[in-house]
């Protein structure tokens, strides 16, 4: 996290992905950086954690200070952790040595495909409510629809980046894989 003190007021910025949200990093991509400069990091430091009055107040100089800040310290994650603790609960994914299973990745892959088609960036959530099995429920439990959305809701308030975006790194890397081997 960052601090900054800005007109004497002491604003703080999540900028590990430790601290940001599936929640929050799903409203950040949604954001549309383009030309759409300052705008995109205004909503985007928003969500993390400045005021709304810090964000409709700071002049540029200072905004594109806290940018370089930003990018300079924001480290993406590669350590798949294999289990993720919730209200008394243990979820467990597959690990580095094993791969989701065929039926799961059929799943997920439909969630790829719908964030293609759509720009819907909450697959993040859905996806790792896919590959997250709580450990005390069978697999019919698991597969349930309510209990995926529900658990989904749940990852997206709760889980962080650094358990869900080496998941989603590998997941992704195996649907371009495919993808190439079936156009083959």
């Amino acid at each position: 996290m960052i601090k900054y003190t800005y007109q004497g007021k002491e604003e703080c910025l999540k900028n590990l992905f430790s601290e940001i949200t599936i929640e929050e990093f799903e409203k950040t991509a949604a954001l549309n950086e383009g030309t759409q400069f300052y705008a995109y990091y205004l909503d985007a430091f928003e969500i993390l954690g400045f005021s709304k009055e810090l964000c409709d107040s700071i002049d540029t100089d200072n905004l594109i200070e806290i940018i370089k800040d930003f990018k300079k310290i924001v480290k993406q994650p590669k350590k798949l952790k294999h289990e993720f603790k919730l209200d008394g609960h243990t979820y467990e994914a597959f690990d580095a040595k094993s791969s989701v299973n065929a039926r799961d990745f059929a799943d997920v892959q439909k969630l790829m495909y719908q964030f293609a088609v759509n720009n819907d960036y909450k697959w993040v959530s859905e996806a790792m409510a896919i590959i997250f099995k709580r450990t005390d429920l069978s697999a019919t439990e698991h597969k349930d629809k309510s209990h995926r959305e529900e658990k989904a809701n749940l990852f997206k308030i709760h889980m962080t980046m650094d358990y869900a975006l080496p998941y989603v790194d590998k997941l992704s890397a195996e649907y371009i894989k495919n993808i190439k081997l079936f156009n083959e």
